[in-house]
């Protein structure tokens, strides 16, 4: 897109990131929940893997990570590279450098360093998957024979890599047809790849996103705490307290003049305070609210929940901390689909409790949305609803959003994700339209002193599409109507919501 007048601001705030790993996610339960299932031996499975190879320094991720280049690529060429780097860090396991034609017998003490290291024991644990009981018949899988049950012509640790690659490539492509594409369509094996980064390589990651304009970028990334959302024990390879706030804490503290950082709060942990006093302790700025985890902020039915939240929402009130928290009728939830907790119309009610509640919607009520449910489809039309009807329905996130804003001193909403705008002009027709709807209205504050830029980068559309969406923003943000709000939108209304 070319940005009419091309006249950007001195500083661009991302409100809106993610800079955690796999590391920090109950992998096997995530990838279990979008199989349809509470628990699966193939997610786990895949999920150790995942984990062991991490923060790998292959080069393979390395360049990515520092490449202004989209890298957007087919299933296959995520599977080939998650391989890549699994063998990557299989070399690296043993004691001395291997020869490079790996021409040795398995029996070779070196050899044996790599067969029986924690990451091959993982990979040969995959070779004995039983498929059928994943749900998916063999011969939609390469190589379908079990590896296992191949003869073996030669002995030699060449041929343990090679039926190592397949059996690692059986089991995600088996990940790649038996689990549901994120909840916009994008690539689910994508995101994994993603989430091998390190914390560092997905900054650099992000920051390169932005092409031309990452000198100008500064970032607000968000944690999340996802343990207690499935029916089934989930495990974690960093634990929330203290390893995944040590590590974000050194991450903001190694680029502290570009991110802030925010911590997550899930009543469901008896210890939320002190997970909160130490997150304030290690220079957290405040704290993500995801609901669609399985809580309500207001009328949860289980009454020690919501005695937690309105303990947590006195809490940042009495230290001026803000609270983000993601609203859109879709995102990242379990099977049991508890995306409307984050209904809008719920935080009205909050608010009128705790109307001094520092607050900012993520993705503003987000774009149009569609949820099935016993009732039957219901559409939400969210920021490119095309009609008034529409603007007006009842259960219209975004109009719901925009009135909270406006009413509310120290609420604020974020724009990202709503990938409806990368469509082209007509959908962001009718986006201006209904900002212009919105601040019709007879309100307090001026939506356009309430709004701010953010992408919500790291899932899959946004990592392959930053520049191109900020770029929808800047465009918008020159014209003539427009531009004396730029700053605003890129950066002060970001800091006012973060109390700077």
């Amino acid at each position: 897109m070319t940005v009419r007048n091309n006249v950007t601001p001195n500083e661009i705030l991302d409100l809106h990131t993610h800079l955690f790993n796999a590391r920090y996610l109950p992998l096997g339960r995530i990838i279990a929940d979008r199989m349809g299932k509470d628990e699966s031996k193939l997610a786990d499975l895949v999920a150790a893997l995942l984990w062991q190879v991490t923060g790998s320094t292959s080069g393979l991720i390395t360049e990515e990570a520092s490449s202004e280049k989209l890298a957007s690529r087919d299933t296959e060429s995520y599977i080939d590279l998650i391989w890549r780097v699994t063998k990557f860090e299989l070399t690296a396991l043993a004691p001395t450098e291997l020869p490079e034609n790996k021409s040795l017998t398995q029996k070779d003490w070196r050899a044996k360093a790599v067969i029986e290291s924690t990451l091959g024991t993982i990979i040969d644990a995959l070779d004995e998957i039983d498929y059928a009981d994943e749900g998916i018949a063999s011969k939609e899988l390469i190589d379908a024979p079990l590896l296992a049950k191949q003869k073996m012509t030669e002995n030699s640790l060449s041929l343990k890599f090679n039926l190592w690659e397949k059996a690692v490539k059986r089991a995600l492509h088996a990940i790649s047809k038996l689990c549901k594409d994120i909840e916009d369509g994008s690539n689910f094996i994508e995101f994994l790849w993603t989430m091998l980064h390190s914390e560092e390589a997905l900054f650099k990651k992000l920051e390169n996103s932005y092409g031309k304009y990452k000198a100008k970028m500064h970032f607000v990334h968000y944690m999340m705490d996802m343990e207690n959302a499935y029916k089934q024990p989930a495990k974690v390879y960093y634990s929330f307290l203290p390893r995944q706030l040590e590590e974000m804490a050194k991450l903001k503290r190694s680029n502290s003049e570009k991110i802030v950082g925010f911590s997550a709060f899930d009543p469901r942990r008896e210890n939320w305070k002190d997970i909160a006093d130490t997150s304030l302790a290690s220079g957290f700025s405040g704290f993500k609210f995801y609901p669609a985890m399985g809580y309500l902020p207001f009328g949860d039915k289980q009454p020690y929940v919501q005695n937690r939240i309105n303990d947590f929402f006195q809490y940042c009130i009495d230290r001026n901390k803000p609270i983000f928290v993601h609203c859109t009728p879709v995102g990242f939830e379990t099977k049991e689909q508890y995306g409307l907790n984050t209904h809008p119309k719920l935080w009205g009610n909050v608010l009128q409790k705790f109307p001094e509640l520092r607050l900012c919607f993520g993705h503003a009520g987000g774009g149009k949305a569609e949820r099935t449910s016993s009732s039957g489809k219901k559409e939400y039309y969210g920021w490119t609803a095309q009609t008034k009807a529409q603007w007006d329905d009842p259960d219209n996130f975004a109009r719901i959003v925009a009135s909270l804003c406006a009413q509310y001193k120290n609420v604020y909403c974020e724009v990202a994700y709503i990938t409806e705008l990368l469509e082209g002009e007509k959908r962001i027709s009718y986006f201006l339209a209904n900002i212009e709807r919105a601040r019709g209205e007879n309100s307090t504050y001026d939506l356009m002193h309430k709004m701010a830029y953010g992408s919500d980068w790291d899932m899959p559309s946004m990592v392959d599409n930053t520049l191109r969406y900020l770029e929808v923003f800047l465009d918008i943000f020159n014209r003539p109507e427009y531009a004396s709000y730029r700053d605003r939108f890129f950066s002060e209304t970001a800091y006012e919501f973060l109390g700077r």
